[in-house]
Protein backbone atom coordinates (compact mmCIF):
# COMPACT_ATOMS: atom_id res chain seq x y z
CA UNK A 1 0.00 0.00 0.00
CA UNK A 2 2.81 2.42 0.89
CA UNK A 3 4.58 1.76 -2.41
CA UNK A 4 1.35 2.52 -4.25
CA UNK A 5 1.07 5.87 -2.47
CA UNK A 6 4.72 6.64 -3.25
CA UNK A 7 4.16 5.82 -6.92
CA UNK A 8 1.08 8.04 -7.12
CA UNK A 9 2.98 10.92 -5.49
CA UNK A 10 5.92 10.50 -7.88
CA UNK A 11 3.63 10.42 -10.91
CA UNK A 12 1.67 13.48 -9.78
CA UNK A 13 4.86 15.46 -9.14
CA UNK A 14 6.41 14.53 -12.48
CA UNK A 15 3.71 15.82 -14.82
CA UNK A 16 6.26 17.40 -17.19
CA UNK A 17 8.51 14.35 -17.35
CA UNK A 18 8.01 12.63 -20.72
CA UNK A 19 8.92 9.07 -19.61
CA UNK A 20 8.33 7.62 -16.16
CA UNK A 21 9.66 4.13 -15.47
CA UNK A 22 8.65 2.50 -12.18
CA UNK A 23 10.74 -0.55 -11.37
CA UNK A 24 8.85 -2.94 -9.09
CA UNK A 25 11.06 -5.72 -7.74
CA UNK A 26 9.38 -8.05 -5.27
CA UNK A 27 12.45 -9.08 -3.26
CA UNK A 28 15.98 -7.98 -4.11
CA UNK A 29 18.42 -10.83 -3.57
CA UNK A 30 22.13 -10.19 -2.94
CA UNK A 31 25.12 -12.52 -2.68
CA UNK A 32 25.62 -11.75 0.99
CA UNK A 33 23.28 -11.89 3.94
CA UNK A 34 23.07 -8.37 5.32
CA UNK A 35 20.30 -8.88 7.86
CA UNK A 36 21.15 -12.28 9.34
CA UNK A 37 18.56 -15.01 9.59
CA UNK A 38 15.84 -12.85 8.00
CA UNK A 39 17.78 -12.65 4.72
CA UNK A 40 18.69 -16.33 4.87
CA UNK A 41 15.04 -17.29 5.34
CA UNK A 42 13.68 -15.03 2.61
CA UNK A 43 16.43 -15.97 0.13
CA UNK A 44 15.90 -19.69 0.83
CA UNK A 45 12.13 -19.31 0.36
CA UNK A 46 12.60 -17.59 -2.99
CA UNK A 47 15.20 -20.12 -4.15
CA UNK A 48 12.62 -22.89 -3.69
CA UNK A 49 9.39 -21.15 -4.75
CA UNK A 50 10.46 -18.68 -7.48
CA UNK A 51 9.92 -21.19 -10.30
CA UNK A 52 6.30 -21.66 -9.16
CA UNK A 53 5.13 -18.15 -8.27
CA UNK A 54 3.90 -15.53 -10.76
CA UNK A 55 6.65 -13.22 -12.03
CA UNK A 56 5.04 -10.36 -10.11
CA UNK A 57 6.30 -11.99 -6.90
CA UNK A 58 9.56 -13.40 -8.27
CA UNK A 59 12.77 -12.35 -6.50
CA UNK A 60 15.41 -10.52 -8.52
CA UNK A 61 19.19 -10.56 -8.23
CA UNK A 62 20.48 -7.07 -7.46
CA UNK A 63 22.89 -7.29 -10.42
CA UNK A 64 20.07 -8.22 -12.81
CA UNK A 65 18.00 -5.30 -11.54
CA UNK A 66 20.89 -2.88 -12.08
CA UNK A 67 21.60 -4.23 -15.56
CA UNK A 68 17.91 -4.00 -16.46
CA UNK A 69 17.72 -0.38 -15.27
CA UNK A 70 20.75 0.60 -17.36
CA UNK A 71 19.55 -1.33 -20.43
CA UNK A 72 16.08 0.19 -20.10
CA UNK A 73 17.52 3.71 -19.82
CA UNK A 74 19.68 3.12 -22.91
CA UNK A 75 16.67 1.76 -24.78
CA UNK A 76 14.60 4.80 -23.82
CA UNK A 77 17.36 7.20 -24.90
CA UNK A 78 17.73 5.45 -28.27
CA UNK A 79 14.00 5.36 -28.93
CA UNK A 80 13.22 8.99 -28.20
CA UNK A 81 10.80 10.26 -30.77
CA UNK A 82 9.09 13.57 -31.02
CA UNK A 83 5.95 13.58 -28.98
CA UNK A 84 3.54 16.03 -27.49
CA UNK A 85 5.26 17.65 -24.49
CA UNK A 86 2.07 17.34 -22.45
CA UNK A 87 1.94 13.58 -23.05
CA UNK A 88 3.59 11.43 -20.40
CA UNK A 89 4.46 7.78 -20.91
CA UNK A 90 4.24 5.71 -17.74
CA UNK A 91 5.52 2.15 -17.50
CA UNK A 92 5.69 -0.21 -14.56
CA UNK A 93 8.63 -2.55 -15.04
CA UNK A 94 8.58 -5.99 -13.36
CA UNK A 95 10.68 -9.16 -13.28
CA UNK A 96 9.50 -10.36 -16.71
CA UNK A 97 10.67 -7.04 -18.17
CA UNK A 98 14.05 -7.32 -16.41
CA UNK A 99 14.57 -10.69 -18.09
CA UNK A 100 13.46 -9.37 -21.49
CA UNK A 101 15.79 -6.38 -21.29
CA UNK A 102 18.90 -7.79 -19.59
CA UNK A 103 18.37 -11.49 -18.95
CA UNK A 104 20.68 -12.83 -21.66
CA UNK A 105 23.55 -10.50 -20.74
CA UNK A 106 23.05 -11.34 -17.07
CA UNK A 107 23.13 -15.09 -17.76
CA UNK A 108 26.34 -14.75 -19.78
CA UNK A 109 28.07 -12.59 -17.20
CA UNK A 110 26.99 -14.08 -13.88
CA UNK A 111 26.02 -17.72 -14.31
CA UNK A 112 28.71 -20.14 -13.13
CA UNK A 113 30.69 -21.93 -15.81
CA UNK A 114 30.79 -25.74 -15.81
CA UNK A 115 34.40 -25.63 -14.59
CA UNK A 116 33.28 -23.65 -11.51
CA UNK A 117 30.60 -26.20 -10.54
Amino acid sequence: RMKGLEEKAAIMNAKNVPHIRLFQPSTIVTEEYRYGWVDRTIFAFHAVFDPYVPTQYHSVDVRLLGMAMVADAEKMLHSLVEQDASESILAKVTYADYINVAGEAFEEQYQPKRSEL
